[in-house]
């Protein structure tokens, strides 16, 4: 992608207003996470998964510890090498992990081609173009490729050879799902979009009214993992995608009753065990939690299942263990300002691009000197990445502006100790209100 200022204005935008990261363009401004995504890329994005293998990551960091910004980050990389992605944040009242069949609805409802440069602009700029999420959209996608495909081909004849096309799409795990896949890419040649639609709502909570009429049945729990390898063989061998990379979220600290988190965590043992046995192949799943001892600190043979499953962390030694801690990715207080202060320089060149301004001698001392404070701060829960970030936006509007000329130690000191008091009251606020977490 090109930074050009309409690009680094709406980088810059949501850092500058709440420090939350946009959903592109991370790359310009991001540090501390390079080996981790050179690793994943090239086991699994370029090797394992696309050769029909699978895996299960384990994310966590505190809040404001970067975990937002790691999947958009990933999500990127993945759509560099033609994946399809989906975000599904978890939470106790809709979508829950005890609940596996919710979920893989979830995943058909917010599943997402990738995007190229143009569509993210279009979607995240000032035109705010709505996202085409969900295998409806995926199909019309795949159906107009295909039937600009057979009308050059076969011309006037296309609808006739298309149909024989629809006839193979076929040999799904589940067999509904076939069935349903078949019918609908059948109406859009009919152009008959109000079956199309009806079939569409099969993949919702509440399925089809006209299920017997098209000869399927509702999804069943117990069917669910079929039907997941039968959407990825769906990507990967009719549309042409290296296959899934999917993000489960727990956007809120979620309060559940024990027998409903037990069912969690056993399910969740059941995909980290179908990863290893690649029985749902071309999918790469990341579970992310604010707080990796607060989801595993409950006792049982279940959590001891999982907590043998994740115990090995990911490092340089290790690049393909299941655990990875964004905070010990940077595992001194030195190596964290290093990547902080990296990370203020390319936000400084965002500024100047957006503000038309450039900074004196003072930007260096100034950015480092917020670094410091911000590697000094302890507040609560709160990651000293979003600490940082919306404490050297705030500075660099300050010398930007010319309110201030240097950022000195003292009134960095300043600046990080009242976001971060406004932040802790914000989390507090978030845990008593039993309301989303914020992300970072």
């Amino acid at each position: 992608m090109n930074l050009t200022p309409e690009v680094a204005k709406m980088i810059l935008k949501p850092l500058r207003e709440s420090g939350i990261p946009p959903k592109f363009g991370l790359e310009f401004f991001s540090s501390g996470f390079e080996d981790v995504f050179y690793q994943l890329e090239k086991e699994y994005l370029q090797d394992i998964v696309k050769n029909r293998g699978s895996t299960f990551k384990f994310v966590s960091a505190s809040f404001g510890g970067g975990k937002t910004h790691f999947t958009y980050q990933f999500r990127e990389i993945a759509w560099k090498n033609n994946y399809a992605t989906c975000h599904v944040t978890l939470d106790s009242k809709n979508v829950q992990f005890n609940k596996i069949l919710s979920v893989y609805q979830a995943i058909c409802e917010n599943i997402q081609q990738p995007l190229g440069e143009d569509e993210k602009i279009q979607i995240f700029g000032t035109a705010k173009k709505p996202e085409e999420l969900g295998v409806g959209n995926m199909m019309k996608h795949w159906f107009y490729t295909k039937q600009n495909e057979f009308q050059t081909i076969h011309n006037d004849e296309w609808k006739t050879h298309l149909k024989k096309y629809a006839d193979t799409i076929r040999d799904f795990d589940s067999i509904y799902f076939g069935r349903v896949i078949r019918e609908m890419f059948k109406s859009l040649i009919d152009e008959d979009l109000d079956k199309f639609e009806e079939l569409e709502l099969w993949f919702e909570h509440d399925g089809t009214p006209k299920a017997k009429e098209y000869g399927i049945k509702k999804q069943q729990e117990t069917d669910t993992f079929r039907m997941m390898s039968s959407l990825t063989k769906l990507l990967t061998d009719f549309i042409g995608y290296s296959g899934l990379v999917i993000f489960f979220d727990e956007g809120e600290r979620q309060a559940m009753r024990s027998r409903e988190k037990d069912r969690q965590v056993n399910t969740l043992r059941q995909v980290i065990d179908k990863c290893g046995d690649q029985s749902i192949p071309g999918i790469m799943f990341f579970y992310t939690v604010p707080d990796e001892a607060e989801f595993l600190q409950s006792t049982g043979n279940a959590y001891d299942a999982i907590k043998q499953r994740l115990q090995k962390y990911f490092s340089q030694d290790h690049p393909m263990s299941p655990n990875i801690s964004l905070e010990k990715l940077v595992p001194s207080d030195e190596e964290l300002k290093e990547n902080m202060i990296e990370i203020g320089n390319k936000l400084a060149q965002l500024f100047e691009i957006v503000d038309n301004v450039v900074f004196t001698d003072t930007l260096e001392e100034s950015i480092s000197n917020i670094a410091e404070a911000t590697k000094n701060a302890r507040y609560g829960e709160i990651g000293r990445r979003r600490l940082f970030t919306q404490t050297v936006c705030e500075g660099l509007d300050l010398l930007s502006k010319g309110t201030e000329t240097e950022i000195t130690l003292e009134r960095a000191n300043n600046l990080v100790k009242n976001l971060g008091t406004e932040l802790t009251s914000e989390d507090y606020e978030t845990d008593e209100n039993g309301t989303e977490d914020k992300a970072y």
